[in-house]
């Protein structure tokens, strides 16, 4: 191997952005060997994000729904977190795309949202509206399906299913099944995403593929 080229920078990269890049890493340095008591840590901060922001380009401003789920399986805390994250109002957000890069994309990536992701906005919408709706059971009366693009269905069981604009209880279903239980149909499989409530037989369904359940399926006891 030629020694003189297996280290050679990319012919994009000139000599005064390297000069500027190697005055912007001393001065880092300077920081951290002057700073035992983390004063400038802020200020370190800011400037590793500034340097990573000058080599990558601007910050990611979509979610990867799908790497997003896959962490879930082995972080479900940070990955829910990172699914509520506001990327355009949070302060940390750029910290959080630097930490878990492929989380994050510069295009929409389509992918199912994480059932924990929506129970903390149905929450965070209930309370904000000061409503007595059961909110840990349904993500369809607080707009939390629309705000995510998820389609749904509702059904209801009874004489009253065609005068309130829902479609009959299917035979496969009992009007029991609990939030984030998987169902079979003829038209496929689906999610529940709001469950029947104790004075009504309502219950509504949004298509598999557009919900990752990542949380645990509690049973209705009769």
């Amino acid at each position: 191997m030629d020694n003189s080229t297996a280290f050679s920078l990319p012919e994009e990269v000139h000599a005064s952005e390297l000069i500027r890049f190697m005055r912007q890493m001393h001065k880092l340095w300077e920081l951290v060997i002057r700073d035992p008591q983390k004063r400038w840590l802020p200020r370190i901060r800011r400037l590793l994000q500034q340097i990573i922001q000058e080599a990558e380009g601007p910050m990611p401003m979509h979610k990867n729904w799908p790497a997003i789920c896959a962490l879930a399986k082995t972080n479900s805390a940070v990955a829910t977190f990172i699914g509520r994250l506001d990327l355009e109002n949070d302060p940390t957000a750029q910290e959080w795309t630097l930490l878990y890069p492929e989380c994050f994309a510069h295009e929409m990536v389509d992918g199912p949202i994480l059932m924990s992701v929506l129970m903390e906005h149905a929450l965070a919408e209930s309370q904000r509206q000061q409503d007595d709706l059961p909110s840990g059971r349904n993500l369809w009366s607080n707009d939390t399906l629309q705000v995510y693009g998820i389609p749904w269905e509702l059904y209801i069981a009874g004489r009253d299913a065609d005068t309130r604009c829902c479609r009959p209880l299917p035979p496969e279903l009992t009007g029991r099944e609990v939030l984030g239980q998987r169902v079979e149909l003829p038209t496929g499989s689906y999610v529940v995403t709001a469950a029947a409530t104790e004075n009504g037989d309502e219950l509504c369904l949004s298509p598999a593929e557009f919900v990752h359940v990542d949380i645990p399926v509690t049973p209705v006891l009769k």
